[in-house]
């Protein structure tokens, strides 16, 4: 993989880690201020406060880097909404295309797909050459194993003096 292409998956990489968190907190927020509402302990707006201040890093952060999140293919934002049509193929997960593709983007299960004209590639580093030649080195050892395996059973055959076929 290329430099470039290797700078474009990680930034895509923490970028996706960044909205995830950025939700996270926003959730703890509001859990805390339940908490707090629920119980009258005060003693919860600690953490509802640093995880607000987590959630307001986070999302200036993610306004700025987001626009940079863009589809190889049709060039559209993957992790903000478009006003066009969505592909027919796009999935969604809790009803959101982008969470999706956020999810996707930051733990690189499966290729990247763009909701908006349905390409499907893989950002992060092919695995295939470094499968392909683990793949070649356990078939030349069975290669290996059979040959010689073969050249067993000739040498006996021949201090038996059959021809050994």
């Amino acid at each position: 993989m290329s430099k470039r292409r290797a700078n474009l998956a990680f930034r895509y990489f923490w970028i996706a880690w960044l909205s995830l968190i950025r939700w996270i907190s926003l959730a703890l927020v509001m859990a805390f201020l339940i908490v707090v509402r629920v119980t009258d302990d005060i003693g919860w707006l600690l953490p509802a406060g640093i995880a607000g201040g987590v959630f307001l890093l986070s999302l200036m952060i993610f306004l700025i880097e987001s626009p940079a999140v863009l589809c190889l293919g049709c060039g559209g934002s993957l992790l903000r909404g478009m006003r066009c049509a969505r592909h027919g193929t796009a999935k969604r997960v809790f009803g959101s295309h982008t969470l999706r593709t956020t999810l996707v983007l930051a733990t690189y299960v499966r290729p990247v797909h763009c909701p908006y004209c349905g390409m499907r590639y893989k950002i992060s580093r092919s695995m295939r050459r470094k499968r392909h030649a683990v793949e070649l080195e356990e078939r030349q050892a069975r290669l290996d194993e059979h040959r010689a395996r073969d050249e067993k059973a000739r040498k006996e055959s021949e201090k038996k003096n059959r021809p050994y076929y």
